[in-house]
């Protein structure tokens, strides 16, 4: 009894549920409107209060000016730490194009702030095209057509994808579909490989950037060779965020904030030691770190001049080895003897050419 009872109850529920859906049914179009006017209201009120928080301004659109594209942002700041109450938040300027250069090469060191430079400036541009106030003193933006990014570092195993091709594959949507009216940031592109290559690739694309698309870009890198390249290049302005280091260079202080010129180094051993690392560990790298250095630099040239590759060891080690490679060619029956002194002998020469006080060898030392 009590089963059929349920049975009945169930064959009940389905019917009126049914003539419920059905009655729905007829006023679908209505439903609609009503359930579209509900979303409208619903996200025209998320914009009102945030537009109506202190330090929101309203952005000026303008049309493209007579240097071009322009976004000049003042004293803007990241619109989700604005919102979650972040009131220590250090508020930065970013003027891209117009008088000034389209693409910002950015350095500095790590967690000091420049992927969420970057993020913010994305995020005003979409807040300010989709009618909301941002959150910046003030605002000047000729409206973006699209918004590309390269952020992270991810590979794609099931589709045999590394990192680098994850990377480079993102950098060439770029590339292929930026027109002079987008918004492009790039986040320490070609990391995923060698040094001399990534610099290479970060150096191409910026060119490419600067002469053929035009647009405005921001580029974060820790490599300061690519810096270098660009220090005295009119279409690139230079940005780095800065810090304070005290006690011998030991302690690091983020100071969030965008200033001009390149950051004089990345600071990779301060912040291991922020991460506590052991310090047997942040010794032995800050020697490698010397060494590395002082093999690059030779008795008497600079870091930048040795980057640069003007006039600096690159070009004595090019200039040695060739001499070396004909030392070796006119010894050639020596050496197919298996004499090892002649090879020590051309050792020292390039080792004592280049000052070096410091060799290869004794790094693992």
């Amino acid at each position: 009894r009590l089963e059929a009872a349920m049975l009945r109850k169930e064959i009940a529920s389905s019917d009126a549920a049914r003539q419920v859906y059905a009655k729905f049914d007829e006023f679908a179009s209505e439903w609609g409107t009503a359930v579209r006017c509900a979303a409208t209201l619903d996200a025209l009120s998320s914009l009102a209060e945030v537009s109506r928080q202190s330090g929101f301004c309203r952005p000026e659109l303008v049309e493209e000016e007579e240097h071009g594209v322009v976004m000049e942002l003042k004293q803007a700041r990241h619109p989700c730490l604005v919102t979650m109450q972040h009131a220590d938040q250090i508020p930065n300027d970013t003027h891209l194009g117009g008088e000034k250069a389209s693409l910002l090469l950015l350095t500095g060191p790590n967690m000091g702030g420049k992927s969420t430079l970057l993020r913010q400036t994305c995020l005003v541009a979409i807040l300010a095209q989709i009618g909301c106030f941002v959150p910046c003193a003030s605002c000047r933006l000729t409206p973006v057509d699209r918004i590309f990014t390269r952020l992270g570092a991810s590979d794609a195993i099931l589709a045999g994808q590394s990192t680098l091709f994850v990377e480079l594959n993102e950098a060439a949507q770029v590339l292929l579909h930026a027109s002079n009216r987008s918004l492009v940031i790039l986040d320490e592109l070609g990391r995923g490989t060698s040094t001399f290559d990534g610099t290479a690739i970060a150096h191409a694309v910026v060119h490419h950037l600067t002469s053929q698309i035009k647009c405005r870009a921001l580029f974060a890198t820790h490599y300061h060779s690519l810096v270098d390249e660009w220090k005295q290049n009119a279409t690139v302005q230079l940005g780095h965020m800065s810090c304070l280091v005290e006690n011998g260079g030991r302690d690091i202080t983020f100071l969030y904030q965008l200033a001009a010129g390149s950051a004089p180094r990345s600071f990779g051993i301060n912040v291991a030691r922020l991460a506590r690392l052991p310090e047997a560990v942040l010794a032995l790298a800050a020697r490698k770190s010397a060494a590395f250095e002082a093999f690059c630099e030779g008795s008497s040239d600079s870091e930048e001049t040795c980057q640069s590759g003007e006039g600096g060891a690159w070009d004595r080690v090019v200039s040695l080895g060739r001499e070396i490679l004909d030392e070796v060619r006119k010894e050639s029956d020596v050496m197919d003897n298996g004499d090892d002194d002649a090879l020590l002998k051309l050792w020292r020469k390039l080792r004592h050419e280049l000052g070096l006080e410091v060799s290869p060898m004794a790094l693992d030392e």
